[in-house]
């Protein structure tokens, strides 16, 4: 979850205001989301 990974290049919270970011903005939309996990997909432009 959100615990220290030394091979991500950014933190937990940085990924999930990038992630946010996506989605708000409808690049992706989620295809399927289980508890924190979560599939998206490319919305076509």
């Amino acid at each position: 979850h959100n615990g220290p990974n030394k091979y991500a290049p950014l933190q937990y919270g940085q990924i999930t205001d990038f992630i946010n970011k996506l989605i708000a903005d409808k690049q992706f939309a989620i295809y399927k989301k289980e508890g924190e996990a979560m599939i998206l997909v490319r919305n076509n432009r």
